[in-house]
């Protein structure tokens, strides 16, 4: 039982200098990307051999914009998001934008973890809407990608060089959000006997070396599943990962004085607040993670954690206008806006303003 409670978006209005951010990123950010071209254009055609684009984290984005401003011309761009990507979903539940030949294990390493965000984005969409096309829509893709489990080959992270759960970003999250929005226990049993999520035991891996296991990103996703998952099946072992983590930001030199943490997107604990410093998509699951132990534990500890990364490392990633950001975002030396208009952080920067 969380000793504190989430006040809805839709009943909530913010002022001061986070409402005058969330507002123009609608206008100059969201508000200035070309959704055909940059992304649903990919999933029309699906001609790819691998790539990433983000597409459910778009999703996500306008349906809590759409939940915040009850905009019409927003729940508009949300909804056709949304009917796109069904429309082109295929028949068997696939809902990606790889060709037939390297989607899944044959090749296209981040496939999974597209099609991930897609279904997350789906099953709030029936959370918040109560669309039941959306649902059906998570549901097969979700199901699709269980149904092909036992496909992926022996060694196959070795083979692509990048660990399973890394590979995997948000796959953890989507089915706790499928089993919260249904009970049904099929994606339970999966996290907890396919996924292992409860008894998930990985040191903190410092620099980047082979499989890349050190990603703070695909870290805290999961940090942040198990979290989620523990408001549903409240396993103490679910806790464990968190707290070595936090142990190592605050205790072990892991986060810098802006809140911002990593090196090229992994653990670090040099302190070195220059290059590539603070990935986006870190900062952003980072500042998600303090928001469910600010819920789950009512320490304002983690809230002092949340408001250093927002308004350093996440401010810090934008332009004063919104219309840019940046991948990383050092303390010191060159800061350069990212050229990618639909990409993990980009898309990640979008959703976590609202």
């Amino acid at each position: 039982q969380n000793t504190l409670k989430t006040v809805p978006i839709q009943d909530v209005r913010v002022g001061g200098e986070i409402g005058r951010r969330i507002e123009l990123t609608l206008e100059n950010n969201l508000g200035k990307l070309d959704v055909d071209k940059h992304l649903l254009d990919h999933f029309r055609i699906r001609d790819s051999e691998a790539g990433y684009v983000g597409l459910g984290k778009l999703m996500d984005a306008y349906i809590c914009y759409s939940l915040y401003t009850k905009d019409s011309a927003v729940e508009g761009k949300k909804d056709y998001l949304v009917n796109t990507a069904i429309t082109h979903q295929e028949d068997a539940g696939y809902i990606g934008k790889v060709d037939e030949e390297n989607r899944m294990f044959s090749g296209a390493t981040w496939d999974i973890h597209e099609m991930s965000y897609i279904i997350y984005s789906l099953s709030q969409n029936y959370r918040y809407y109560n669309d039941r096309n959306s649902l059906a829509s998570a549901e097969k893709a979700a199901q699709f990608i269980m149904s092909h489990w036992s496909n992926k080959p022996p060694g196959w992270q070795e083979q692509i060089n990048v660990a399973e759960t890394v590979a995997f970003t948000g796959w953890e999250e989507a089915l706790v959000n499928l089993y919260d929005v249904t009970g049904n226990p099929e994606y339970l049993e999966f996290l907890l006997n396919e996924r292992d999520l409860e008894n998930w035991d990985l040191d903190i891996v410092i620099g980047r070396r082979p499989l890349i296991e050190g990603h703070i990103y695909s870290f805290m996703s999961r940090l942040l599943a198990q979290l989620k998952l523990y408001e549903l099946y409240p396993s103490q072992e679910l806790l464990g990962q968190t707290a070595k983590a936090f142990d190592f930001l605050v205790n072990g030199d892991g986060m810098t004085i802006s809140g911002g943490t990593g090196q090229v997107e992994i653990w670090d604990d040099s302190q070195d607040g220059r290059g590539s410093l603070a990935e986006s998509c870190a900062t952003a699951y980072f500042i998600r993670v303090c928001i469910q132990l600010v819920r789950l534990t009512g320490d304002p500890f983690f809230g002092d954690l949340m408001e250093r990364a927002l308004y350093n490392s996440l401010f810090g990633a934008f332009s004063s206008n919104c219309e840019h950001t940046r991948y990383y975002t050092p303390l010191e030396g060159e800061r350069v806006y990212s050229p990618y208009a639909s990409y993990c952080c980009s898309n990640n920067m979008r959703r976590i303003i609202p």
